[in-house]
Protein backbone atom coordinates (compact mmCIF):
# COMPACT_ATOMS: atom_id res chain seq x y z
CA UNK A 1 0.00 0.00 0.00
CA UNK A 2 2.90 2.36 0.69
CA UNK A 3 4.28 1.69 -2.82
CA UNK A 4 0.87 2.30 -4.38
CA UNK A 5 0.54 5.61 -2.50
CA UNK A 6 4.02 7.02 -3.07
CA UNK A 7 5.65 5.23 -6.02
CA UNK A 8 6.03 7.47 -9.09
CA UNK A 9 6.13 4.68 -11.65
CA UNK A 10 7.18 1.06 -12.02
CA UNK A 11 10.85 1.96 -11.64
CA UNK A 12 10.81 5.13 -9.53
CA UNK A 13 10.33 4.52 -5.82
CA UNK A 14 9.22 7.99 -4.78
CA UNK A 15 9.50 9.75 -1.43
CA UNK A 16 7.39 8.59 1.49
CA UNK A 17 6.28 12.00 2.73
CA UNK A 18 4.34 10.61 5.72
CA UNK A 19 4.95 7.66 7.98
CA UNK A 20 2.44 4.84 8.12
CA UNK A 21 1.55 5.80 11.69
CA UNK A 22 0.28 9.14 10.35
CA UNK A 23 -1.60 7.65 7.40
CA UNK A 24 -3.46 5.21 9.65
CA UNK A 25 -4.85 7.97 11.90
CA UNK A 26 -8.66 8.23 11.44
CA UNK A 27 -9.87 10.96 9.07
CA UNK A 28 -11.80 12.59 11.91
CA UNK A 29 -8.46 13.16 13.64
CA UNK A 30 -6.67 14.58 10.59
CA UNK A 31 -5.18 11.38 9.12
CA UNK A 32 -5.90 9.44 5.96
CA UNK A 33 -7.90 6.69 7.64
CA UNK A 34 -5.87 3.76 6.27
CA UNK A 35 -6.45 0.58 8.21
CA UNK A 36 -3.63 -0.92 10.21
CA UNK A 37 -3.62 -4.38 8.69
CA UNK A 38 -2.42 -6.18 11.82
CA UNK A 39 -5.30 -4.75 13.87
CA UNK A 40 -7.76 -5.29 11.03
CA UNK A 41 -6.70 -8.96 10.91
CA UNK A 42 -7.25 -9.30 14.66
CA UNK A 43 -10.67 -7.71 14.22
CA UNK A 44 -11.70 -10.23 11.56
CA UNK A 45 -10.40 -13.15 13.65
CA UNK A 46 -12.32 -11.88 16.68
CA UNK A 47 -15.49 -11.65 14.61
CA UNK A 48 -15.02 -15.24 13.42
CA UNK A 49 -14.43 -16.42 16.98
CA UNK A 50 -17.63 -14.66 18.05
CA UNK A 51 -19.55 -16.48 15.30
CA UNK A 52 -18.17 -19.83 16.49
CA UNK A 53 -19.39 -19.05 20.01
CA UNK A 54 -22.80 -17.82 18.85
CA UNK A 55 -23.38 -20.59 16.30
CA UNK A 56 -21.77 -23.77 17.66
CA UNK A 57 -23.66 -25.95 15.15
CA UNK A 58 -22.03 -24.35 12.08
CA UNK A 59 -19.78 -26.58 9.99
CA UNK A 60 -16.62 -24.71 11.03
CA UNK A 61 -17.53 -24.78 14.73
CA UNK A 62 -18.35 -28.51 14.63
CA UNK A 63 -15.12 -29.29 12.76
CA UNK A 64 -12.96 -27.36 15.21
CA UNK A 65 -14.78 -28.82 18.21
CA UNK A 66 -14.27 -32.38 16.97
CA UNK A 67 -10.55 -31.79 16.55
CA UNK A 68 -9.58 -29.44 19.39
CA UNK A 69 -12.21 -29.38 22.17
CA UNK A 70 -14.55 -32.40 21.86
CA UNK A 71 -15.51 -32.37 25.56
CA UNK A 72 -15.39 -28.64 26.22
CA UNK A 73 -16.37 -25.28 24.71
CA UNK A 74 -14.49 -22.78 22.59
CA UNK A 75 -14.16 -20.47 25.59
CA UNK A 76 -12.54 -23.18 27.72
CA UNK A 77 -10.52 -24.79 24.92
CA UNK A 78 -6.75 -25.21 24.88
CA UNK A 79 -4.33 -24.71 22.00
CA UNK A 80 -3.60 -28.46 21.88
CA UNK A 81 -0.81 -30.38 20.21
CA UNK A 82 0.15 -29.66 16.61
CA UNK A 83 -2.60 -27.08 15.96
CA UNK A 84 -3.43 -25.89 12.48
CA UNK A 85 -2.73 -22.32 11.39
CA UNK A 86 -6.48 -21.60 11.43
CA UNK A 87 -6.90 -22.87 14.98
CA UNK A 88 -3.79 -21.05 16.25
CA UNK A 89 -5.08 -17.82 14.76
CA UNK A 90 -8.59 -18.15 16.21
CA UNK A 91 -7.31 -19.30 19.59
CA UNK A 92 -4.96 -16.30 19.78
CA UNK A 93 -7.93 -13.90 19.95
CA UNK A 94 -9.99 -15.97 22.38
CA UNK A 95 -8.89 -13.89 25.37
CA UNK A 96 -9.64 -10.67 23.53
CA UNK A 97 -13.17 -11.79 22.67
CA UNK A 98 -13.73 -12.97 26.25
CA UNK A 99 -13.11 -9.41 27.45
CA UNK A 100 -16.12 -8.17 25.52
CA UNK A 101 -18.59 -10.92 26.42
CA UNK A 102 -20.77 -11.74 29.36
CA UNK A 103 -23.59 -14.16 30.10
CA UNK A 104 -27.26 -13.27 29.95
CA UNK A 105 -28.97 -15.39 32.60
CA UNK A 106 -31.75 -17.66 31.34
CA UNK A 107 -32.21 -21.04 33.02
CA UNK A 108 -28.93 -20.33 34.94
CA UNK A 109 -27.57 -23.87 34.58
CA UNK A 110 -24.65 -23.10 32.23
CA UNK A 111 -23.03 -20.19 34.06
CA UNK A 112 -20.30 -20.64 36.66
CA UNK A 113 -20.70 -18.30 39.62
CA UNK A 114 -16.94 -17.93 39.99
CA UNK A 115 -15.35 -18.36 36.55
CA UNK A 116 -17.74 -16.62 34.16
CA UNK A 117 -18.56 -12.96 33.55
CA UNK A 118 -22.25 -12.59 34.31
CA UNK A 119 -22.64 -9.58 36.58
CA UNK A 120 -24.54 -6.66 34.98
CA UNK A 121 -22.92 -3.50 33.67
CA UNK A 122 -20.25 -2.66 31.12
CA UNK A 123 -17.31 -3.56 33.34
CA UNK A 124 -15.80 -7.01 33.03
CA UNK A 125 -15.84 -8.19 36.63
CA UNK A 126 -15.79 -11.62 38.23
CA UNK A 127 -17.33 -12.35 41.62
CA UNK A 128 -14.99 -10.96 44.28
CA UNK A 129 -16.30 -13.08 47.16
CA UNK A 130 -14.14 -15.99 48.33
CA UNK A 131 -15.26 -19.18 46.60
CA UNK A 132 -17.74 -21.44 48.40
CA UNK A 133 -17.30 -25.05 47.24
CA UNK A 134 -20.93 -26.20 47.49
CA UNK A 135 -22.04 -23.38 45.15
CA UNK A 136 -21.11 -23.86 41.50
CA UNK A 137 -23.59 -22.54 38.96
CA UNK A 138 -25.88 -19.52 39.16
CA UNK A 139 -28.75 -22.00 39.40
CA UNK A 140 -27.59 -22.76 42.97
CA UNK A 141 -28.53 -19.18 43.97
CA UNK A 142 -32.18 -19.50 42.87
CA UNK A 143 -35.01 -20.86 45.01
CA UNK A 144 -36.14 -24.21 43.68
CA UNK A 145 -39.47 -24.03 41.84
CA UNK A 146 -39.98 -20.30 42.46
CA UNK A 147 -37.65 -18.69 39.89
CA UNK A 148 -36.58 -16.11 42.48
CA UNK A 149 -33.19 -15.28 43.91
CA UNK A 150 -32.45 -16.85 47.30
CA UNK A 151 -32.00 -13.43 48.89
CA UNK A 152 -31.03 -14.77 52.31
CA UNK A 153 -28.32 -17.06 50.88
CA UNK A 154 -26.92 -14.36 48.60
CA UNK A 155 -26.72 -11.77 51.39
CA UNK A 156 -25.07 -14.30 53.72
CA UNK A 157 -22.45 -15.57 51.25
CA UNK A 158 -21.48 -12.62 49.07
CA UNK A 159 -19.95 -9.22 49.73
CA UNK A 160 -22.46 -6.32 49.71
CA UNK A 161 -21.26 -5.21 46.26
CA UNK A 162 -21.57 -8.71 44.75
CA UNK A 163 -24.93 -9.30 46.45
CA UNK A 164 -26.36 -6.02 45.15
CA UNK A 165 -25.20 -6.78 41.59
CA UNK A 166 -26.65 -10.30 41.68
CA UNK A 167 -30.01 -9.20 43.07
CA UNK A 168 -30.29 -6.46 40.43
CA UNK A 169 -30.53 -9.13 37.69
CA UNK A 170 -34.10 -9.79 36.60
CA UNK A 171 -34.64 -13.52 36.14
CA UNK A 172 -36.25 -14.70 32.92
CA UNK A 173 -39.82 -15.97 33.18
CA UNK A 174 -39.48 -17.97 29.96
CA UNK A 175 -36.49 -19.98 31.26
CA UNK A 176 -34.58 -19.75 27.97
CA UNK A 177 -31.07 -21.14 27.84
CA UNK A 178 -28.25 -18.96 29.13
CA UNK A 179 -26.76 -16.95 26.30
CA UNK A 180 -23.47 -15.25 25.57
CA UNK A 181 -24.01 -11.58 24.73
CA UNK A 182 -21.77 -8.73 23.63
CA UNK A 183 -21.68 -5.98 26.25
CA UNK A 184 -23.34 -2.78 24.98
CA UNK A 185 -25.35 -4.54 22.26
CA UNK A 186 -24.85 -3.91 18.56
CA UNK A 187 -22.11 -1.31 18.52
CA UNK A 188 -18.47 -0.83 17.69
CA UNK A 189 -16.40 -1.79 20.72
CA UNK A 190 -12.74 -0.95 21.26
CA UNK A 191 -10.67 -3.73 22.77
CA UNK A 192 -6.96 -3.26 23.23
CA UNK A 193 -6.90 -0.67 20.44
CA UNK A 194 -8.85 -2.86 17.99
CA UNK A 195 -12.07 -1.46 16.58
CA UNK A 196 -14.37 -4.35 15.80
CA UNK A 197 -18.11 -4.78 15.45
CA UNK A 198 -18.60 -8.27 16.79
CA UNK A 199 -22.39 -8.36 16.96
Amino acid sequence: MARFWWQKSGTRRGIHWCGWSSLSVPKEEGGMGFRELSKFNISLLAKQAWRIIQNPTSLLARTLRARYYPNSTFSRSRIGANPSYTWRSLWSVKGLVEKGMQWSIGDSTSVSIWEDYWLPGNSNRLIETTRIHNLNTVHDLIKQGENKWDTYLINQVFTPTDAADILSIVLSESQLHDKRVWRGGRQVCTLSGVDTECC
